[in-house]
């Protein structure tokens, strides 16, 4: 839209042009460019110029009745005789010249043919020019050579690497050009003595005039046809490494004129020793080597489509005892399938542990025709080391972790890490910590630091490597549980359907002997149900039994039998139990929950329940729902006492005892109260008769005075959320919040993540203090660590100028307001109010279109101005800390 806009894309390189302009110095990041500055189009004029020729330039087999022709870039007014001219050895030849105004394409026509065999020279003019006036900026000069009489040429191709006792074929490439056809034309072919013929596909039998030589006689070829066939040889065995094969083919004709310097070709092969996969992994990284085994994991699982690297593995055998990783950076291989046995020549390396062979070519992996079922070698978990690296292994055992990309598995003779790689498409979600697995994979390893010994671990190739089988995921009663009813069922659940629970899978077992009943089995919850077929004794610890001849739809068994026990309820048990805050400040009141209640078929009668209020508490109040009578007033320092009466049979009840504590406490001190219940029934069991609660006392500081303790000093502050857990997201997990208080702001960070607290709530962190990356962090040990007291008065921004962002405002909610004067990524702004730049960084989530929290950086632009609300933080990028604002959504 600009009046002197200048389309520049009209230019290219090799253009001819004229310029006229100004003249600057422009410093970039510390080069100075000297540059011209157009004013406009007016400055700008283009010579005319040759693109193209035909022939072109330096051809050779030029038609003898060619025209010679050469096409411009733009439309030419003067070409004629005078300024397109072609000269051979005897000097100007004649002919006409026209011009081609369409293609803008200059002809010049010999009047007769030309000769054979010959050079010529064509020369346009200079003085040629367009319809502007502007002329060619120098004369275009080009040369041809027209074809021969006869021209015979032999060409042979071959693979570079090769192994003894090995194929070796050759192609051989006959072409004949020129205006004759070639008389007599033979073929002679001297093999290397480290090769033996074995077969040819010309479809005419060589003579074998001496050892080691083929002759093909293959009559008269017309002129300008292509014959080609293919010499399959073999190496001899026992060829020395290294070994240079070199052969070296001969072609001639009757028919003279041909040029005998393209009458022979040679091709050049290095042969390699075939060693064993053991053997080669014993020598040196970058020593070649030439191995042959059996693919074990396919190409195409490792490394995405469009990538341009490819990765397989082999091992010795179907049942492998070793086995080697295949690498290539550039291109992919030629697809392979498990159990096809390839020969392999390449580079040893080894990375992150892991030995490799590196072809230097992916043609350097040869098929060879044959395939092979393999089995994996059933494996110890703990035994997955560098003994099993790259063979096809088998484990089974429980899942201690899961994740998305990685479970570890343990047998009982160590864990090993199964890793599924992300190009693979399989997916671990399904299994989860506790289940029985069975993996088969390729043994490998991955270390991420010397000396390289860790990091082994099993590498599936397919969902179908993985197996999950039945177990019980939890059970009613649970394991070891007492005050069960007598007349309660046992029931446990599965993770998956199972078929064949009966009695003779599910057995309960007493003191006496095992228990009749009859056994159910729920398919919509997965649960087996054994009924007793008369009530449980009281008091008596029974055992319950799923054998592991229990299977699923898949005829997957249990790993093993599953046995838990439990205790049937007393006549009579009563407990108590005791609840408060495990962290309380010196000076404020808290509240604790003292929890009555009676199991089994009688009622306790005559209850008491006495508490022992700890040094440095007072009595304030209390509360209770099992109608007792409290002998405690106001002001207490010792045992509080109630009389609770008769407690109902299954019945639960509380009191709720309100107390103070003394200011001054020191800080981290443990209270611990306790409270004691007694009845006179006879049958009741005291074990459960006494309960104790503990709380840590702190100082309650502001956040400013615990940005000023040491790293490691355990705190306790209180403030509202200014950015709330899945604001800022590192690797799938919400280990952020942010929190401040009338004096400043701080990070809380937990790796192992925050439960969920909504913005703007009030909360009680206590944590150790600490620092990444310069920014000052409050860590706290446990989510119990943190309390939540619900919703407060919204924190407002603070707004400040940009060059005032620093130390003294991080962790706080602040708004800037300036111009966007760079943007050195796409996730990062500098913006600027004139006091001075500061980055505007976006968090790594919330530039996923996924995030709901999600911020378009590509709308905003340099010279943009905006408003920024965010926390700010330091962060240390190799020594230098920057100034950052994070906007929250």
């Amino acid at each position: 839209s600009d009046p002197n806009y200048i389309d520049f894309g009209a230019f290219v390189v090799e253009d001819v042009i004229s310029v006229t302009g100004v003249t600057r110095g422009y410093d970039y990041s510390g080069v100075v460019r000297r540059q011209i500055l157009p004013r406009g189009p007016a400055d700008m004029a283009e010579f005319p110029r040759v693109i193209s020729t035909d022939p072109a330039d330096a051809a050779v087999g030029v038609d003898l009745d060619s025209d010679i022709r050469a096409t411009f870039n733009m439309t030419v007014t003067n070409v004629d005789t005078g300024t397109f001219v072609l000269e051979g050895p005897t000097g100007p030849v004649t002919g006409t010249v026209t011009y081609d105004a369409a293609t803008m394409t200059a002809i010049f026509t010999p009047t007769t043919s030309l000769d054979l065999d010959t050079v010529y020279t064509a020369t346009l003019s200079r003085s040629i020019q367009n319809e502007s006036g502007e002329t060619m900026w120098t004369d275009y000069v080009w040369t041809f050579h027209t074809v021969s009489a006869i021209e015979l040429v032999v060409e042979k191709t071959g693979p570079m690497q090769v192994t003894s006792g090995q194929s070796l074929v050759y192609t051989i490439t006959l072409q004949t050009s020129g205006w004759l056809s070639a008389a007599n034309v033979v073929v002679t072919d001297t093999l290397p003595v480290s090769v033996t013929y074995v077969s040819d596909n010309s479809g005419i039998t060589p003579s074998n005039p001496v050892s080691g030589t083929y002759v093909w006689s293959l009559g008269d070829l017309s002129s300008n046809v292509t014959f080609t066939f293919r010499l399959t040889t073999t190496v001899n065995s026992g060829v020395k490494n290294e070994t240079l094969i070199t052969n070296t083919v001969q072609a001639g004709t009757d028919t003279p004129g041909d040029d005998p310097a393209n009458n022979r070709a040679e091709v050049q092969a290095t042969a390699y020793e075939l060693i064993t996969i053991a053997e080669a992994r014993q020598r040196s990284d970058g020593e070649i080597v030439a191995v042959r085994g059996y693919v074990n994991f396919p190409t195409g699982l490792l490394h995405s489509a469009g990538a341009s690297r490819d990765e397989f593995m082999i091992q010795d055998a179907p049942l492998g005892s070793t086995g080697i990783d295949v690498f290539y950076n550039g291109a992919k291989f030629t697809t392979l399938h498990e159990g096809e046995q390839v020969i392999v020549v390449g580079e040893l390396d080894e990375f992150r542990g892991k030995r490799e062979i590196i072809p230097a070519d992916p043609s350097d992996v040869y098929p060879q025709g044959s395939t092979a079922t393999l089995t994996p070698v059933v494996t110890d978990t703990g035994a997955i080391t560098e003994t099993t690296e790259g063979v096809l292994v088998e484990i089974t055992g429980e899942v201690l972790s899961a994740s998305s990309s990685s479970l570890s598995v343990d047998d009982g003779s160590g864990a090993a890490k199964v890793y599924r790689d992300f190009d693979t498409g399989i997916s671990l979600d399904e299994f989860t910590t506790g289940d029985y697995v069975r993996v088969v994979g390729v043994s490998s390893q991955y270390d991420s630091s010397a000396p390289y010994t860790e990091g082994y671990q099993v590498m599936p190739r397919f969902q179908s490597d993985l197996t999950e089988f039945p177990r019980v995921i939890s059970t009613d009663p649970a394991n070891a549980a007492v005050g069960v009813d007598p007349d309660g069922d046992i029931r446990a659940t599965f993770n998956m359907t199972v078929t064949n629970v009966d009695t003779s899978t599910f057995v309960l077992e007493g003191p006496t002997g095992p228990v009749t009943g009859a056994v159910t089995y729920d398919t919509a919850t997965m649960t087996a149900i054994f009924t007793p077929t008369t009530s449980l004794d009281f008091e008596t610890v029974y055992t319950a039994t799923l054998f592991e001849s229990i299977q699923n739809e898949s005829s997957e068994t249990m790993w093993t039998d599953y046995v838990w026990s439990f205790e049937t309820a007393s006549m009579v048990d009563l407990s108590v139990s005791k609840d408060g805050p495990t962290v309380a400040i010196s000076g404020e009141s808290v509240v604790y929950t003292i929890t009555l209640q009676t199991t089994g078929r009688l009622s306790a009668t005559n209850v008491v329940l006495t508490d022992v209020l700890p040094i440095s508490t007072t009595f304030v109040a209390q509360s209770n729902t099992c109608s007792a009578t409290c002998n405690a007033v106001p002001g207490a320092t010792d045992t509080i006492t109630w009389d609770v009466g008769t407690v109902l049979s299954n019945t639960t009840c509380a009191v709720y005892l309100t107390v103070t504590l003394d200011s001054g406490i020191a800080n981290g001190s443990l209270v611990t109260n306790t409270a004691i219940v007694t009845t006179d029934t006879e049958a009741d069991n005291p074990t459960n008769n006494q309960a104790k609660a503990q709380m840590t006392v702190y100082e309650l500081i502001t956040i400013a005075e615990a940005r000023q303790r040491s790293n490691g000093e355990t705190v306790l502050v209180e403030g509202t959320v200014t950015a709330e857990p899945g604001v800022f997201v590192d690797f799938g997990t919400n280990r952020k919040m942010y929190i401040e208080d009338s004096t400043a702001g701080i990070l809380i960070y937990r790796h192992n993540g925050l439960a969920p607290v909504a913005r703007n709530n009030r909360v009680r962190v206590l944590g150790s203090l600490g620092e990444y990356r310069t920014e000052r962090e409050l860590i706290p040990s446990s989510p119990d660590d943190i309390t939540d007291y619900g919703a407060d008065t919204p924190v407002s921004p603070v707004l400040t100028d940009t060059g005032a962002i620093s130390e003294s405002l991080e962790g706080q909610l602040v708004q800037i307001i300036g111009q966007v004067v760079a943007k050195p990524q796409n996730y990062s702004l500098v913006v600027d109010d004139g006091s001075g730049p500061v980055e505007v960084y976006q968090y790594y989530n919330l530039g996923q279109p996924s995030d709901p929290n999600y911020i378009d950086f590509g709308a905003f632009v340099v010279e943009d101005v905006i408003s920024v609300t965010g926390v700010t933080r330091g962060y240390d990028y190799s020594g230098v800390v920057r100034r950052q604002i994070l906007p929250r959504g």
